[in-house]
């Protein structure tokens, strides 16, 4: 995965059922939680994703108020948008935040500038905030 500065906006989330797929974060670097879910820019996106998964995804478009209502559960938490992730055991992940997801629908834009990179840490099944992006805006 290259290290883009910015990503195509996303459009869809995947859910399993009803409940949204996510992947696990450990602790932020700034020691604060993180509320994350995938998301994707388009149908090539999730349905490379989706084979990768052993369960069945179905993808929904990614609303306003789907944002807000996650930002909303945890206020004190970081929220992040997973864009156009490869599998769910991809190596890295570029994240981009919840509120500029939603600042980005509201101007229309087509990209929206990556905050974070998670990088897969195999010990533990688990994603690691890699230092190099940090924390941005929440």
């Amino acid at each position: 995965m290259n290290d883009p500065t910015f990503v195509t906006m996303p459009r869809f989330v995947l859910f399993r059922g009803k409940d949204r797929i996510r992947p696990a974060i450990t602790e932020m670097n700034s020691g604060t939680a993180c509320v994350a879910f995938y998301a994707f820019s388009d149908k090539n996106f999730y349905d490379a994703f989706s084979v990768g998964s052993s369960i069945p995804l179905t993808p929904y478009p990614l609303v306003k108020r789907f944002l807000e209502e996650q930002i909303a559960e945890s206020i004190d938490a970081v929220h992040l948008v997973i864009v156009d992730a490869d599998s769910p055991t991809a190596t890295q992940l570029n994240a981009v935040t919840m509120t500029s997801v939603l600042d980005a629908q509201e101007n229309q834009a087509s990209e929206v500038q990556v905050s974070h990179r998670l990088t897969f840490d195999p010990r533990n099944d688990t994603y690691l905030e890699a230092p190099e992006l940090g924390l941005a805006a929440q």
